[in-house]
């Protein structure tokens, strides 16, 4: 992997942060430091100069879209690659958008996740494959809907997700510190991007493509 490659890696489960310190360690790190959380993440950082970041979204203390932005404001040149359970379709733009220099899915190959490490450690960014290359599936209907989420804003993101777990447009508002007015607006704007008719539509989306249970969804204030 090259001279004094220092890695720290950020994920809640031990034993996926112990599977990714063995393989990393086997293929050249000299260095392979661990984070449970994002508190511990962010102090190792500010104590250690690490080549990379290899980190998941679901965080315990913070969701991962927003530990990258910090980390980006904070470290701009330090690269980070995503590594999480979570549709690649649905959060490669975002995490890209946050400052992610890479994405891949836990299903990943070791071999490829070293390979990911090294590009970006060597300035560059790594996708397991774009996804404007990828053939649309006949055993996966929903593909064609995981990719018009990626006409959303975050914002409306937020919205639906909030919509889809079956909250009212005026809890949504307290949630996010917005106006009724501005959420009905972000409502329209989703049922049109998406093709919807009404919320119920919305919250079969959202249980269909498994976007409750992701990160960056507001918790009940």
């Amino acid at each position: 992997m090259g001279v004094a490659m220092r890695i720290l890696i950020v994920d809640d489960h031990e034993v996926v942060r112990e599977g990714l310190r063995q393989v990393l360690s086997s293929n050249g790190a000299d260095r392979v430091d661990s984070a449970g959380n994002l508190g511990e993440a962010l102090r190792r950082i500010r104590e250690n100069p690490y080549s990379a970041v290899v980190m998941d979204l679901s965080l315990p203390d913070g969701n991962g879209l927003d530990a990258l932005r910090e980390i980006r404001t904070s470290w701009p040149r330090l690269p980070v690659l995503v590594v999480s359970m979570h549709p690649e379709e649905i959060w490669t733009p975002r995490a890209m958008r946050a400052g992610a220099n890479g994405y891949l899915n836990k299903s990943t190959s070791a071999a490829e996740i070293v390979q990911a490490v090294r590009q970006v450690v060597a300035g560059g960014r790594y996708f397991s494959r774009p996804l404007a290359q990828r053939p649309a599936d006949p055993l996966d209907p929903a593909g064609g809907e995981r990719a018009r989420l990626g006409t959303l804003s975050k914002r409306e993101f937020e919205v639906l997700r909030l919509l889809g777990a079956g909250r009212p447009v005026g809890d949504v508002a307290r949630v996010l510190g917005i106006s009724v007015k501005t959420v009905s607006t972000h409502r329209e704007h989703i049922l049109r991007k998406l093709g919807f008719a009404n919320n119920m539509e919305l919250i079969r989306h959202c249980l269909r493509l498994g976007l409750l249970g992701d990160p960056e969804i507001p918790e009940q204030v």
